[in-house]
């Protein structure tokens, strides 16, 4: 959206398909959440569709929830990010 209105696109007939990612990243329902948290900083993304083994989109995991996730873990099994 933001590159349309750059653009002097009117947003007012943009449709969600002409701003969308077509082949988004995705996790399964059964990934860990250190590979949600790894793809998510890797991709620079802050939500992943997430699919079951149907490849049916059955949630959406974003930043906030993973955090929540990794910080209910004991410290000493916390995900750590390391720089590459």
């Amino acid at each position: 959206v933001v590159a349309s209105l750059a653009r002097d696109a009117d947003v007012a007939r943009l449709m969600v398909v002409d701003v969308m990612m077509h082949a988004p990243f995705v996790v399964k329902e059964s990934d860990s959440i250190e590979d949600a948290i790894r793809l998510i900083i890797s991709e620079g993304v802050h939500r992943l569709p997430v699919i079951n083994s149907a490849q049916v989109v059955v949630g959406i995991v974003g930043t906030l929830d993973l955090l929540r996730a990794s910080m209910r873990q004991p410290r000493s099994e916390r995900f750590m990010v390391t720089a590459s």
